[in-house]
């Protein structure tokens, strides 16, 4: 049964809802299943972007609760809104959320380490201001469990720059916020400049594979779904409605292009720019105080009369005496 025209005429779940006029729905993955031994009643949290809500399940014996979820499921909930001993309201039924439906409000913050809160925020907002298609794509991507979980949980490298639970989110939002930096005549046009903060979020986006309880850096190569973590499908749709968009965002993504110093597109040496500056910052607080840091942006004139960004790196002190 479908939530979405639930609960119709002659439904026989309808005398669960003694006020129809103020349906409860949210939209989310459940994060923690709760059962109460002298009850016998069943609590689910359902988590999002905006926070979490825990709706209590309808007991067997009046009926039950309907498309029973496990933890880690995006779903739907239709129920009741209802304050029982913690409980926001009463959940009728849970439907699960294909992947093609998948949207970013859906990530379940509440999972987020502290620390990784603003990053996660502003990577989300990021997602959500891009145009429909390519927001579309990242949100069945970035949105599809176990991506969002880890995403948020980690670390940017093993050993060096931001070597810590959140760090991949911090690193990546670092390197969105210093592309949202740039003029928009640095790029070579408007959606240009989309598919290149796709990019930053999609270039690291290997690390959330697992191997061995720790984190591997699987390249991209040339085929965006060979990092494993990218639902074939998004992709294939998004090759679909925005095939030259896809392509440039595959010409970004290729290791190759991050040493091809003679590159006349201005977004390769953006996307190189914006992740070597995070790296070096946090590697170099960590090799000397956190008063220095590293800098690193400069403009080169190429001899087509393009110009390109720099990546230099420069130690510096602001210590006071």
């Amino acid at each position: 049964m479908s939530i979405h025209n639930f609960p119709g005429s002659g439904s026989d779940r309808q005398h669960h809802l003694p006020d129809q006029d103020q349906p409860l729905v949210r939209r989310g993955t459940v994060t923690d299943i709760i059962h109460c031994q002298e009850s016998g009643t069943t609590d689910y949290v359902v988590s999002n972007l905006t926070g979490c809500t825990r709706l209590r399940g309808i007991l067997e014996q009046d009926g039950g609760t309907g498309g029973i979820p496990t933890v880690g499921a995006v779903v739907e909930v239709y129920g009741y809104p209802e304050s029982l001993d913690g409980a926001e309201g009463v959940a009728v039924e849970f439907v699960q959320i294909p992947l093609n439906a998948l949207s970013i409000e859906m990530i379940p913050m509440v999972l987020c380490p502290p620390i990784a809160k603003d990053a996660m925020h502003v990577i989300t907002a990021t997602i959500m201001s891009l145009s429909d298609d390519l927001r579309v794509f990242l949100s069945r991507v970035v949105a599809r469990p176990p991506v969002a979980t880890l995403l948020m949980k980690a670390p940017a490298s093993l050993e060096a720059h931001d070597a810590y639970q959140g760090g991949l989110a911090v690193h990546v939002a670092g390197m969105l916020t210093r592309v949202l930096s740039l003029p928009i005549e640095d790029f070579q046009n408007a959606e240009s400049r989309e598919v290149l903060l796709a990019a930053c979020i999609l270039h690291d986006l290997g690390k959330v594979m697992t191997c061995e309880g720790g984190f591997s850096n699987y390249q991209t190569a040339h085929e965006i779904r060979l990092i494993g973590v990218i639902d074939c499908e998004a992709w294939v749709a998004l090759q679909a409605r925005q095939r030259s968009m896809s392509e440039f965002l595959l010409f970004l993504l290729d290791p190759a292009r991050r040493t091809d110093h003679g590159c006349a597109v201005p977004e390769v040496h953006h996307l190189a720019w914006a992740d070597r500056v995070g790296a070096s910052v946090d590697t170099a607080q960590k090799a000397f105080a956190q008063t220095e840091a590293w800098a690193s942006t400069a403009l080169r004139s190429l001899r087509d009369g393009r110009a390109r960004r720099c990546y230099r790196a420069i130690r510096h002190s602001s210590r006071s005496k």
